[in-house]
């Protein structure tokens, strides 16, 4: 586990571990502090000298994230930064970037395909969840749903104050 910690702008690496070519889903980044970063979400930017396109890591409930193995199978260093968006996914922080060496690794010729790191698409709908599985008539968009769940319940939603985004509260 890499530990990484996010201060404002600045990304610094405060444990450090060889990142092996090749390995699935091995190598984990854990953020340890965000300072000021608090509402936003965190998204991992990953890219290599070898490869320069890049993937893109929405950071876990438990600020895990997983390194693409896409991004470490060519080029000889790994960089890395993060940017946090708002609840309308704009950009609101950044930070530098920061560079691991890559190591090679054993090769393993004949193994089975490998599947991809999901789109950043794919992981945001992964982490609403699946709208099948909601106990609403409405199943065709999660606004639908928490309208219907509203309407079942008796929210006003005009009287929902949000609080910095994180929280709400209803007025009487």
């Amino acid at each position: 586990m890499i530990n990484i910690k996010i201060d404002r702008s600045e990304l610094i690496c405060e444990s450090k571990e060889k990142i092996i070519k090749g390995s699935v889903n091995y190598h984990k980044l854990r953020i340890k502090s965000i300072v000021a970063w608090e509402g936003l979400r965190r998204r991992c930017i990953f890219y290599t000298d070898g490869d320069w396109e890049n993937s893109t890591v929405v950071a876990a409930d438990d600020d895990i994230i997983t390194v693409p193995w896409e991004r470490i199978e060519k080029g000889d260093t790994l960089y890395f930064g993060f940017v946090g968006v708002d609840s309308q996914n704009q950009i609101k922080a950044k930070t530098n970037v920061i560079s691991l060496r890559l190591c090679d690794g054993v090769v393993d010729i004949g193994s089975d395909p490998i599947t991809p790191t999901p789109d950043i698409y794919t992981q945001i709908l992964e982490r609403i969840g699946d709208l099948n599985s909601l106990v609403t008539e409405d199943k065709s968009s999660l606004v639908g749903a928490i309208n219907e769940v509203a309407q079942s319940a008796s929210i006003d939603f005009d009287k929902i104050v949000i609080d910095g985004g994180n929280a709400g509260s209803i007025e009487n």
